[in-house]
Formats: C-alpha cells, structure tokens, sequence
C-alpha cells in the first residue's frame, strides 16, 4: 500500500543571514516593524515541502505518490528520484510554480515568505481520482480548500489522514479547523501552532487534543510528544555534532513517521525514526542533500535508542 503526500512544489530560495534576527528587531517597536536584513548567500533549489518528504521516503525504497500542482517551469522527471510517483501532479500553463524564501540566522530562527501561484490550483486534483491503494496521507500546507477536501475525501475512502497545517494555520477559519477534527485521525505541529489551533477554535489544547486519535506535538531542539488522549510519549531528540541548516528537517522528521507506520503501525517506533531521520537532514545544506543506505540507518538507529531495527 502507498503512502500520499500532499504539500507543496516549489522553488526554494534559501538564505544565511550571519546574524541574530533579535539584534536588529526591538521589541517595544514590534508594532512598527521595519527591518533589513543583508545576508551573505542565496542558494535557489527546487523542492518544496511534499518533495522533501516524498525524497527521503524515496531513500529507504518506498514509492509515495506525490500530488501537486507546478508550471512548466519545474522539470520533475530529472529533478527527482524515479521510484516518486508523479502522475498525480498537475501541470498548469498560466501561472508559475510556487516559490518560497527562506532566510535562517545565527540560533537557527528562521523567516519565511511563501507565494502560492500555481498551488492555489491544487484543489483541481481529487483523491478519487488515484487508481493506487494509500493507506496513509499526509494533507499538509496547501490551498486551504484543497486541504479540506483532500481530509473528506480520504475519509470517504477509508484513508487514514494526518492534517500538518504548519505555517500556514492561521490561513484556516475556525469552522474548518473545526471540520478536520471530525475528519482528519491525526495532527502535526509544534507547541505554537497547538496554541494557535486552539485560539482559533476557542478550545483548550486538551480539547485539541482529545478530538484526535493522536496528536504528534513538536519541541523544537528539546524532544516530541505523541499524545492519546490523556496518555502522552515522550521521544528524544537524536543528538548532531554540526546543525548546518535546520530548513527541511522537520519533512524529514515526518517521513520516519509515514515510512515505519506503513509497515508496522508502532508508534513508538516510528517517533524515534522520525528522530533519526531529522538528523541526517539537519547535518546538511538544503533539503535534499542527505543520503543513507538502509544499514547505514539501522545502524545509527541502534547506537542513538539501543533497539535493533530491520527495515526491510
């Protein structure tokens, strides 16, 4: 069975700015913001949150569909690995492919501005539409009707869904977002976002919470929680010696995730390959650049949680 990924295809525009963003913002002025900030190198990728996940999904040889929406501009057949299926990704003629910049300073904070352009059509693709059998999706940030649509019509199908609304929450109304937690069985965010869900649907986080099978919480450089209604997993973060750049880590955070929950379903299990494979993408620049093989990951899956893991 396959697992469907969501998201957004898009030209990266990625930039180091040698500095902290907090020596240049003043608090007490926030409400008058004006800001520049000069930095010191701008590298241009084509990715894109869904390819980032389906990429590393890729690496332990699974075949995810990837659907999406692009312009001619993106070549997909030379810009991604083979075994992605993208016959499910929509080509529009009129508008461009999305693009998103991307600027991370010296703590590793991070602005992001994001336009949609040919994204704002995603709602075109239908999950009906999708001969395959998908046992998991993923409806993460996307045009925010398409996303609503992509959560029924999987529960239509039976499709067990995760809503990874990410940045773009507050896009959402407080009806929708009410709407998911009918729909959708679980929910990815960090700490902030929860909050942010939360205010916007005049919920508590535990009534967040508790209207989902699980709730997948995370805590920055600190740890992940996996919560079931009143129970909680607490799971660790995987030590680097080097953070290169944190943009894409957390994709590569939630392919472990689909990648162990399409073949065993252990939830404690997947957390710390979530883990371990947030590690290898933080290690380097960009968000497609890190590699491993499957013993290679075994491997380093033992040594970091002392548990012996076979992929294959």
């Amino acid at each position: 069975m396959s697992i469907l990924v969501t998201w957004s295809i898009a030209f990266d525009y990625i930039m180091d700015f040698q500095d902290r963003f907090k020596n240049h913002i003043l608090p007490d002025k926030i409400h008058i913001l004006n800001v520049s900030f000069l930095i010191n190198e701008l590298k241009k990728e084509k990715w894109g949150t869904a390819t980032n996940i389906s990429y590393t999904l890729s690496l332990l040889w699974e075949k995810p569909i990837l659907a999406g929406c692009v312009w001619k501009d993106y070549d997909l057949d030379n810009d991604l690995p083979k075994n992605i299926n993208k016959k499910y990704v929509l080509k529009k003629e009129s508008v461009f492919t999305a693009n998103a910049h991307i600027m991370t300073d010296l703590d590793d904070n991070q602005i992001t501005t994001f336009y949609p352009w040919a994204m704002m059509y995603s709602w075109e693709i239908s999950i009906n539409d999708i001969k395959e059998e998908i046992k998991f999706a993923i409806i993460s940030p996307n045009e925010p009707n398409a996303m609503i649509k992509y959560i029924k019509e999987c529960k239509n199908k039976n499709i067990k869904t995760f809503f990874d609304p990410g940045q773009q929450i507050t896009t959402h109304s407080k009806e929708t977002l009410l709407e998911v937690m009918i729909f959708s069985n679980y929910l990815i965010l960090n700490d902030y976002e929860l909050n942010l869900y939360a205010n916007i649907t005049w919920l508590s986080e535990n009534e967040v919470i508790n209207s989902f099978e699980k709730v997948i919480v995370t805590l920055w450089e600190k740890w992940s929680v996996i919560y079931e209604k009143w129970s909680k997993l607490d799971i660790p973060v995987v030590k680097v010696e080097n953070i290169v750049d944190p943009t894409g880590c957390w994709d590569s955070f939630r392919w472990g995730l689909l990648k162990w929950l399409n073949i065993w379903l252990n939830w404690e299990i997947s957390a710390r390959i979530w883990s371990l494979s947030a590690s290898y993408c933080i290690q380097k620049h960009w968000t497609q650049n890190h590699s491993f093989t499957i013993g290679e990951f075994e491997n380093e899956f033992e040594k970091n949680f002392w548990i012996k893991l076979k992929l294959n």
